[in-house]
C-alpha cells in the first residue's frame, strides 16, 4: 500500500502539470476535453481501491491456507499418537501391557502376565521399596504413566519395573511399526537404560 500511494500521486502531479503545460502552451482559449487532474485523483482511488481488495483477497487465502496446514499437522500428530496405542510384549516376552490414553497423557497397564501350568497366577509386587505395595497384584497394574507427546516422542513420564521394584523416567519412541523403544533415566540423564517392546499381533 506505501509503495502504490507514492507511484499513483507521481502519476497525478504528472497529468496535473501535463494540464498547466498545455494551457501554457495553447492559451486560455484551448479547451481540454478531459480535466486531467480529475483522472488523476480518480486513478489514485482506483489504484488504492484494487490494493486494499488485492489485500483483502490475499489475508483470506493465507487464512484459508493456514488452516488447511494446522489441519494436516494435527491430522499426521494424531495418526503418530495413535501407532503406540495397544497390546504389547515386554523385552523378555513374559507379560503383555496394554497402551492407552488417559486424557491427554498415555498410560500402560499390565494385560497378561506368562506362567506355567499349575502354577500360581496371582503375581504380587512383592519386591517393591515401599513394604505397604508389596501385596498388590501385577495383574491390571499401571507401570507406565505421565507420557506427553512431543515431536513424535512420548516423554516425561514414568515406568515402573516389578523385577527390581525401581521406577526409572522415561520416553517411548516408535523405532518401527512393531517395534517400540523404552528409554529409562535413573537419576541425571545420563544414567539410562533402553529397552525395545514388541508389538502383540493379532
Amino acid at each position: 500500500m506505501k509503495k502504490v500511494e507514492p507511484f499513483a500521486s507521481q502519476i497525478a502531479s504528472s497529468l496535473v502539470n501535463q494540464r498547466t503545460v498545455l494551457s501554457k502552451d495553447y492559451g486560455d482559449s484551448f479547451r481540454l476535453r478531459y480535466d486531467f487532474r480529475e483522472v488523476g485523483y480518480y486513478l489514485i482511488s482506483l489504484i488504492q481501491s484494487f490494493t486494499k481488495i488485492f489485500f483483502m483477497k490475499a489475508c483470506q487465502y493465507t487464512s484459508l491456507i493456514t488452516l488447511l496446514v494446522l489441519l494436516t499437522v494435527e491430522n499426521v500428530e494424531a495418526q503418530s499418537k495413535s501407532k503406540v496405542l495397544g497390546v504389547w510384549y515386554n523385552t523378555e516376552k513374559t507379560a503383555q501391557i496394554e497402551i492407552m490414553e488417559n486424557d491427554t497423557e498415555l498410560i500402560g497397564k499390565i494385560i497378561w502376565i506368562k506362567h506355567e501350568k499349575g502354577e500360581q497366577d496371582l503375581f504380587t509386587d512383592t519386591v517393591n521399596s515401599d513394604t505397604s505395595l508389596r501385596n498388590r497384584p501385577l495383574m491390571g497394574l499401571t507401570i507406565l504413566e505421565g507420557l506427553k507427546y512431543n515431536n513424535g516422542i512420548w516423554s516425561d513420564g514414568k515406568i515402573y519395573d516389578p523385577k527390581t521394584g525401581t521406577s526409572y523416567i522415561c520416553e517411548v519412541q516408535l523405532k518401527k511399526r512393531d517395534i517400540l523403544e523404552i528409554k529409562g533415566y535413573l537419576g541425571e540423564s545420563w544414567v539410562s537404560r533402553t529397552v525395545e517392546w514388541n508389538r502383540v499381533k493379532k
